[in-house]
């Protein structure tokens, strides 16, 4: 499946189409997301959502007395 339609005929579509496949990357045009921007440099915060969505980051919620 081509998840997104500026990576055709790169060496990286499949790995790309597997990142989209996982839920790693989302593309980079909302609210149609069908572009990767290849090209444009990536973000600090842009590969922390990577990072987390790689390892299905689930934040920590804590009540409002601290736990010890």
């Amino acid at each position: 499946m081509t998840y997104f339609t500026d990576d055709d005929d790169s060496v990286h579509e499949n790995d790309i189409d597997a990142l989209a496949t996982s839920g790693i990357t989302l593309g980079c045009n909302p609210p149609t997301n069908d572009e990767y921007c290849p090209d444009d440099p990536v973000s600090r915060d842009e590969m922390g959502s990577f990072f987390a969505r790689f390892l299905e980051f689930r934040p920590q919620v804590y009540g409002s007395s601290p736990p010890y």
